[in-house]
């Protein structure tokens, strides 16, 4: 947009009177930057308004000119417009169109560089976003410059406001419209090739430097520097991809993976990695084996919670048998490539794994892959309703180990699922304290959805401590937050987490649009089963509180038969809860009590953080006697993931 009323100027105007105009200040502020000591006097404001008039008050071609003041008069720079504009309208016209107006200035910077400051103007032109000192250094150089040589034609071109410095940390940056000029004159100069593989060959190399930092003590350092240049390093892939430069795209997919789960960069990895993919071909050496089998490791984790979720599990089977033919695999990541497919055995082949999968992972001698499997097991261990002990062991051995290393993704997952441990005993106060600590490690790395989904643990947890009004806060705030990242997942449990809020607190309207929409997104084969269960669940305690058997039994058989497809023994537990409230409004107090007993034995404790089930146990035995309700509540207790199904086809309330 033009500064001020450029078109205003005269170019002989009063005494004074000029440095009214905006345009005007900005010419002198940015010539005094260069010049120290410029200033718009009686003798120079005719040139200086014939600049501004000139350049119709654009801000970058004013810019341009007043870079020209360190070496020339106002009047010089005056007259070399006026030969360019001259030039652009055949002589016959007195004004120029915008666009052609700013190309005559861009034109004429250039014209006026030496053949070495063009050379490192064009070539800084292939970075997205800016460069590092360092990257400048690399990819610019050659051809008759050498590195040494680029900070100071760096700096040269920052004095003609052709770049811009910003510091901590220090960054070169182009202008968008001077770094497309500068990409014309690259394909003029025939470089755009070389350019293009010297920038992805950088890029290649710092992706794969932050590796190892990654997983360590300095995981932030690394993040952020990821951060400066994604937009460097997503564009290197592209192009690598559009030049059929399969090994490029692929190891930086590969390096890249981790850090785009780091920052909730999920579906934008999965594209990119599903782009390199798309064009690679068969590995020749084991190095190119264990890359492509990254490249589809990182791809099938991203994928899975994508629209690619899909071919998650084609490309885990690839990685799975990629990584068996490499005797030793470098990569940390690629050890865990086995059990975590074991881990979806169901979804994949249909057959579950044991927790056991994960126990040569947890003695790896990588600190980090053993945290990592540690919690994968204990999860694992969980979801078969047993051995919980061993499963609060790993997670507090993870936790220490990620500590010690300096990790906080992992320190993170770990420290969530010890409050997941300690909300079922009820211990509310320790579970928020340790969502708080996993939602502020999660946000210092930007890992926005295990951020969101902490705080909406932490809003739960809030609510059974009472504190309603900190738990509404905790719960808006994570509500916009995952509509804001925009992943299924996460927003159906926003959604679950509001609604079912909402039924405790006696909202039913709101509560039932809640959990519909959960029902909604949970219907999307990348969101995990175990949301929609529990939405399930929760429509169908509302259903019966309204007094609507028939719908309460139609969303508890669905929020059953849905969490048994998940194998997740602590949410088959909550949705039999949801059977016993329908038999005990149905008058069958001891078919509820057997309920809650399959569910204590199937999840192997009780969950004291689903307030229903305390209810339900308090009003079946009311309705019983302590006698009946504890005969009823044994038989149940006898009860195993294999043997439910007979149980509720042999019983008459089923």
């Amino acid at each position: 947009m033009p500064v001020g009323r450029a078109a205003g100027l005269t170019g002989h105007g009063e005494p004074g009177r000029i440095q009214d105009y905006a345009s005007v200040r900005l010419l002198a502020q940015r010539a005094g930057a260069v010049r120290p000591g410029f200033e718009v006097t009686e003798g120079n404001e005719a040139a200086v308004a014939r600049i501004c008039r000139a350049l119709d008050g654009m801000p970058l071609a004013i810019e341009l000119a007043a870079a020209r003041l360190r070496t020339m008069a106002p009047e010089q720079v005056a007259a070399r417009l006026a030969d360019r504009f001259q030039l652009l309208t055949g002589g016959g016209r007195t004004t120029v169109p915008r666009h052609q107006t700013l190309r005559a200035v861009v034109d004429w910077s250039w014209d006026l560089l030496d053949e070495a400051e063009r050379a490192v103007w064009r070539r800084f032109a292939v970075f997205t976003g800016g460069a590092t000192l360092e990257a400048a250094e690399q990819v610019c150089s050659g051809s008759g410059i050498g590195a040494d040589e680029v900070l100071d034609l760096l700096t040269a071109l920052a004095d003609k406001s052709l770049l811009t410095v910003r510091h901590d940390p220090p960054r070169y940056v182009m202008l968008e419209i001077i770094r497309a000029y500068g990409l014309e004159r690259l394909a003029e100069a025939g470089e755009r090739d070389e350019l293009r593989q010297a920038h992805a060959q950088y890029f290649l190399r710092l992706a794969d430097r932050s590796q190892e930092h990654l997983r360590g003590g300095r995981q932030l350092e690394w993040v952020r520097r990821l951060a400066e240049d994604q937009d460097n390093l997503h564009a290197a892939i592209r192009g690598a991809v559009t030049a059929g430069d399969a090994d490029t795209a692929v190891g930086l997919v590969g390096a890249l993976g981790w850090y785009w789960w780091l920052r909730s960069l999920k579906t934008e990895g999965a594209e990119l990695a599903g782009e390199a993919l798309a064009i690679a071909g068969d590995a020749t050496d084991e190095d190119g084996t264990e890359r492509l089998a990254l490249a589809y490791t990182v791809g099938a984790l991203l994928a899975g919670d994508s629209s690619r979720s899909e071919t998650s599990l084609e490309w885990f089977r690839i990685a799975t048998e990629l990584t068996s033919t490499v005797p030793v695999l470098r990569n940390p990541l690629l050890r865990l490539v086995g059990p975590i497919r074991a881990m979806f055995g169901s979804v994949i082949d249909g057959k579950l794994a044991s927790p056991d999968a994960f126990d040569e992972a947890v003695d790896d001698a990588d600190a980090w892959v053993s945290a990592t499997a540690r919690i994968l097991r204990g999860h694992m261990t969980l979801n078969f309703g047993r051995r919980h002990a061993q499963a609060e062991t790993d997670f507090l051995r993870a936790a220490e180990t990620f500590a010690a290393l300096g990790e906080r993704w992992g320190r993170s997952a770990a420290l969530g699922s010890l409050g997941n441990m300690e909300a079922w005993r009820g211990e509310h106060a320790a579970a928020a304290d340790h969502y708080r600590q996993a939602a502020r490690l999660a946000a210092e790395l930007g890992s926005a959805e295990d951020e969101t989904q902490a705080r909406l643990w932490l809003a739960r947890e809030l609510w059974l401590l009472r504190e309603q009004d900190r738990a509404r806060d905790e719960l808006g705030r994570a509500q916009r937050d995952a509509e804001r990242l925009g992943l299924r997942e996460v927003m159906a449990l926003a959604a679950f987490t509001a609604g079912d809020l909402a039924r405790l607190d006696g909202e039913p309207e709101a509560a039932r649009a809640h959990l519909l929409r959960a029902m909604e997104l949970a219907s999307h084969v990348n969101v995990a089963l175990q949301i929609r269960a529990l939405a399930a669940t929760s429509l169908g305690y509302l259903a019966g509180a309204e007094g609507d058997l028939d719908a309460a039994r139609r969303w508890h058989a669905e929020a059953l038969d849905v969490a048994r497809s998940a194998a997740d023994a602590p949410v088959i537990a909550q949705a039999l809860a949801g059977l016993a409230d329908l038999a005990l409004r149905e008058g069958d107090p001891a078919w509820s009590a057997t309920l809650l007993g399959a569910g204590l034995s199937i999840r192997g404790t009780i969950d004291r953080s689903v307030e229903d089930e305390a209810r339900v146990a308090a009003d079946a035995r009311a309705m019983l006697g302590d006698a009946a309700f504890e005969d009823a509540y044994q038989r149940g207790q006898y009860v195993t993931l294999d043997t439910l199904a007979a149980l509720l086809s042999a019983t008459p309330g089923a």
